[in-house]
């Protein structure tokens, strides 16, 4: 027998009998984590009492899903007891999201059994769910749902017709009620909004969030213009928001199309709006209180999650708050001024220690390479081949040949190397160019680490000898080394390429290669080429030209990020920080706040002409505590306080970004303080990354060991008999457990390797000491 309820909210609970009813209930531990004040032992206890409040009394089997490692200390070990009443599936650490597949998989297996009608409460996200609630309601099964509160999947409004009881999360661990009709209805409202703020929000190439933010500034803007009934123009709107990128009209279209805002709130606005279509619910859950909500100051945007909860995310968030913008083809982003202004000091760096070298001579070649050229260089090109774009049409008609654009430079620069190269007078001949790189096979793409198209440096040099050509080779990857340890403060290890890593087409390859504890992958920083090409002499015999090309790119910025951010945001080190030091005003009531903001600008002023990359915050239409906040974030590495004690103290407050220290400085020492405490900073910032570095470093001799320390992370350093199916054989085996291994770099600085020492993959005799460890 079923009990059938009409809702008004839409839909219908369908409840069986005692008898008939047996609640399997699914739980995906990765979208629904264990909540905060809710102890693992009582989750099952807790989700009975919750089936039973609504009459559902059948017996409760529970399936949960998920990585051990993010549940709470003890949540695993208790879940894989008898005792507990849960049947726990461990999912492996670095596949995100392979509970849904697990727990999608499970549910078909069960259904297509074809068992008595049951009820079936899934708790996790609700994407990707689609065709399995359908089938269960299809066989008459009745399908429960819980959700975290602010579940981003907007799913739901299509799968509703298919569910028949929605819990908050939260709510059901602790044994609560699901959702009432008004709290169901409002749900419903949200996600119809979130919906149509997605869509409006693509047309305008932003995130929802962005675009919401940015709303939410402007409606707080032109209220205070309102009551002030000061503004007449659209000028003198942007005026005083003072961001003059802010395309007003079109966000105040998508307030009032979502129904944050209606058209009679800005009447007597000067701006063209369209045809209304309000979501009246959406306006009064966004801005409960009307636009007296709005706070002042614009949100800060802080990371949503803790770089060691989850690094990916974190890393997304800061890239995209001040150092990238999103472009509307996967892969490509563009550089902001930050970024921009940090790549430029470690150009006039390396353009300074390329003037050093003299015959080192600037150029630029051309983007675009004719499939001639390509084709000249089979082994070379045949490496690059996924990664090369096709431009195959103009506007008006399909080209004839195609052109590629060159993913590097070799076959173009070596082309005109041989018209350029008759003698052994002519060489040696060196060249480097500062460029953009398009490289089309871009599978998930990350900022500054993997991205379409990037910014880069790239060498290339002919030597009449190997001898020469070697030293370069060294020579600039010290320059390389120099731009990690010495600028970005990322240590670094120097070591060659294996055969089956080295660049394509090279004799041989080396590198500087560092490693990112947070994801357990190593980074390859920057690489040196020697390459092997014969030609002819102006005798008719055949010589051999030593090529050489090197390379690094933007590269260096992303892993800056992710070695240095912590969960505030970035920390940039001194030595490439565009401003190294901001001078912070801090006002207060009855203060003299003109003698405040000139002893701002008076300070800001002499650590310039001492130097020192600086300026002063004077903005007034945000607190100090908000600035404090906002300079963080932006990781500038010292702050510098000044306020009326400060004043008269005759003294300021220095604030460092890398650990926190406050100091009361005297103003007369300030400036040479303040050269002392960046030093201090950069070596600090070094010093502790390179503990960091060596924390994960760990040697191994066996292939347990190998897969133990891979699943911790680790760079590992391991002996090797330098084969080249032993790598392959490495890296397929490793696939399928924890994401596929390789070679990172054999170091130049060997440990000592004791005769009889085995490979720890193959058990053949060890030649080498090779890091290894899963990559970007």
């Amino acid at each position: 027998m079923f009990i059938v309820l009409a809702s008004s909210a839409g839909y219908n609970l369908r409840r069986c009998s005692s008898e008939l009813a047996k609640n399997l209930v699914y739980w995906d531990t990765e979208n629904c984590g264990i909540p905060i004040h809710v102890q693992h032992e009582k989750i099952r206890d807790n989700i009975t009492s919750a089936l039973r409040n609504v009459n559902l009394l059948g017996p409760v089997h529970i399936e949960a899903v998920g990585n051990p490692k993010e549940l709470p200390r003890g949540a695993a070990s208790h879940f894989d007891s008898s005792s507990s009443g849960i049947n726990f599936t461990r999912i492996l650490s670095g596949r995100r999201d392979a509970s849904d597949l697990v727990i999608k998989s499970k549910i078909l297996s069960w259904a297509e059994e074809r068992h008595e009608i049951a009820n079936l409460l899934l708790i996790g996200g609700d994407h990707g769910y689609g065709s399995v609630l359908k089938l269960l309601r299809s066989q008459g099964h009745n399908v429960l749902l819980a959700q975290i509160r602010d579940s981003s999947s907007l799913e739901l409004l299509d799968l509703f017709p298919y569910i028949n009881m929605i819990w908050e999360w939260k709510q059901l661990a602790q044994g609560g009620k699901p959702l009432t009709e008004q709290e169901l209805a409002e749900l419903i409202a949200i996600k119809k909004c979130k919906k149509k703020l997605t869509q409006l929000s693509a047309e305008v190439g932003m995130e929802r969030a962005q675009v919401h933010e940015r709303i939410s500034i402007i409606l707080h803007a032109l209220t205070h213009l309102q009551k002030r009934k000061i503004f007449t123009t659209m000028q003198r709107i942007h005026q005083y928001i003072r961001l003059e990128d802010f395309e007003i009209e079109n966000f105040l279209a998508i307030a009032i199309e979502c129904g944050m805002v209606t058209k009679d709130d800005l009447s007597g606005l000067e701006v063209y709006l369209p045809k209304e279509e309000l979501l009246i619910e959406f306006k009064k859950l966004m801005f409960p209180q009307g636009n007296k909500g709005v706070k002042k100051e614009m949100n800060l945007r802080r990371p949503s999650c803790k770089k060691n909860e989850n690094f990916s995310k974190w890393y997304f968030e800061v890239c995209k708050r001040d150092m990238i913008e999103y472009f509307n083809i996967s892969g490509c982003y563009v550089p902001r001024p930050l970024t921009m202004a940090i790549w430029e000091i470690m150009q006039i760096f390396f353009d300074a220690e390329m003037k050093k070298m003299k015959v080192v001579k600037n150029w630029n070649f051309p983007l675009f390479v004719p499939p001639g050229v390509l084709e000249k260089e089979n082994e070379h090109i045949e490496g690059f081949a996924p990664e090369v774009g096709w431009v195959t049409k103009s506007i008006k008609s399909d080209l004839e040949v195609p052109i590629a654009t060159h993913p590097t430079s070799e076959t173009v620069v070596y082309t005109y190397f041989s018209k350029w190269v008759k003698g052994y007078r002519d060489l040696p001949l060196k060249l480097y160019q500062w460029c953009n790189a398009d490289r089309w096979e871009c599978n998930n793409p990350t900022p500054f680490i993997r991205s379409r198209e990037f910014l880069w440096q790239e060498g290339h040099s002919a030597f009449a000898t190997k001898a020469e050509a070697d030293e370069e080779l060294l020579q600039i990857l010290e320059l390389y080394r120099r731009i990690y340890e010495e600028f970005l403060a990322v240590p670094v290890v120097k070591g060659w390429k294996s055969e089956h890593e080295k660049f394509a087409g090279g004799l041989y390859t080396t590198s500087v290669e560092t490693f990112i504890p947070n994801s357990g992958r190593g980074v390859q920083g920057a690489t040196s080429n020697c390459y092997e090409i014969n030609y002819e002499d102006e005798k008719g015999e055949t010589a051999t030209v030593w090529q050489n090309s090197w390379t690094y790119s933007t590269r260096t910025i992303g892993v800056m990020i992710m070695i240095h951010g912590d969960d505030k945001g970035l920390i940039l080190p001194p030595k490439v920080a565009p401003l190294q030091v901001v001078v912070i005003a801090v006002p207060c009531k009855n203060a003299n706040i003109q003698r405040i903001y000139d002893a701002c600008t008076a300070t800001a002023s002499a650590l310039c002409e001492a130097g020192i990359r600086a300026e002063e915050d004077l903005r007034d239409n945000y607190t100090p505590g908000w600035k404090y906040s906002d300079w963080e974030m932006k990781g500038v590495p010292l702050r510098i306080e000044i306020g009326p004690r400060d004043l008269k103290n005759d003294q300021v407050r220095t604030v460092r970004r890398d650990n926190g220290v406050k100091e009361d400085v005297p103003r007369g020492s300030l400036v040479e303080h303040v050269k002392e405490l960046l030093e201090k900073i950069q070596k600090n910032m070094y010093e502790v990354a390179k503990q960091k570095l060596e924390a994960c470093n760990q040697e191994v001799k066996t292939w347990d060991e190998f897969i133990k320390a891979l699943n911790e992370k680790k760079f590992i350093l391991a002996p090797w008999c330098d084969e080249k199916e032993v790598e392959r054989d490495v890296k397929a085996r490793t696939k399928g457990e924890t994401g596929a291994a390789k070679t990172l770099c054999s170091p130049f600085d060997q440990p000592e390797l004791p005769e009889g020492t085995l490979c720890f993959a193959s058990g053949k005799p060890a030649k080498k000491w090779t890091y290894w460890g899963r990559s970007y």
